[in-house]
């Protein structure tokens, strides 16, 4: 070999360990180590994958008890809740259980319908109605590191009542989406001590509404079994049940008297329910026949 060529060769080579000797040796970096960054609170319309923490009924009187905590994720997989609404001010996160406002959880459940595009509780001829609904709800709150940055603040979640689900739920009744797990049906006609049916599989009846007599002025029967199907009608998206012959609309008193109703509908002559009718609107009825 040429020998001006053998030390250009060794002079690279003595380059080589000069420069990169100290990357191999593992040579320090100077600097300092960055922490993964806290998340911010919830947003509404977040969506939960899971959600952790539930104070127990023992602590409930006398210890400072955070609220649940939940993991956020992607909308379109399997979810146990949404996010419906944050308090800012967290008037419920860091204090007692015990010290917590009655009403907050009710405003919460409450919220469930209007999220998924179903009207709200609406009084028509002294009953006041509410969807029926197989979801439930929750208030979450920051997690352990939140909490250490100085989060305050409280959200509530509509949840599936008894399964996730999948996607989100967000306006579904708009477009008659509303999972099948959460609606309410029944194999035969709409009765509290009965088994219910999936509403995803063949069925006879689903609830409608749910309502409430005031009890300050007699309902006549009649007058029963229009209220129903008046907000019936707003439960389906404008579909009046009453005006459609594939249909029967059924109010019936839950119980010893009339204080709670029950408006439902059913598939009529031996047809069945394929599916939930909520929000169904002027698109096709999920039904045999």
């Amino acid at each position: 070999m040429d020998r001006r060529i053998a030390g250009a060769l060794l002079l690279i080579g003595a380059l080589i360990v000069v420069l990169g000797g100290p990357a191999w040796s593992g040579r320090r970096i100077a600097g300092a180590a960055v922490g993964t960054p806290v998340p911010g609170p919830v947003r509404i319309g977040d969506c939960l994958t899971s959600i952790s923490g539930a104070p127990e009924e023992s602590t409930m009187s006398a210890t400072t008890a955070q609220l649940p905590t939940a993991t956020t994720g992607s909308c379109g997989g399997l979810l146990v809740g949404e996010v419906v609404s944050v308090e800012a001010s967290g008037s419920a996160a860091g204090r007692r259980v015990a010290d917590r406002a009655p009403t907050t959880g009710d405003a919460c459940a409450r919220s469930a319908p209007t999220f998924l595009g179903l009207p709200a509780t609406r009084t028509i001829a002294g009953i006041a109605w509410t969807p029926g609904l197989a979801t439930g709800s929750q208030e979450i709150g920051p997690d352990r590191r939140q909490r250490a940055a100085g989060q305050r603040w409280s959200a509530c979640a509509v949840t599936g009542a008894t399964a996730s689900y999948r996607g989100s739920i967000r306006a579904s009744a708009t477009g008659g989406l509303v999972p099948g797990s959460l609606g309410l049906c029944w194999p035969g006609v709409v009765k509290m001590d009965t088994e219910l049916a999936s509403c995803s599989a063949p069925h006879d009846s689903q609830l409608l509404a749910t309502g409430l007599v005031d009890g300050t002025r007699p309902v006549l029967p009649a007058s029963l079994t229009s209220s129903c199907r008046q907000y019936a009608t707003a439960v389906l998206g404008g579909l009046d049940p009453g005006a459609v012959d594939r249909l029967t609309v059924r109010v019936a008193a839950q119980g010893m008297g009339p204080q709670v109703l029950l408006c439902s509908v059913s598939a009529a002559g031996r047809r069945q329910l394929l599916g939930s009718v909520l929000g169904i609107g002027s698109r096709p009825l999920p039904m045999t026949g």
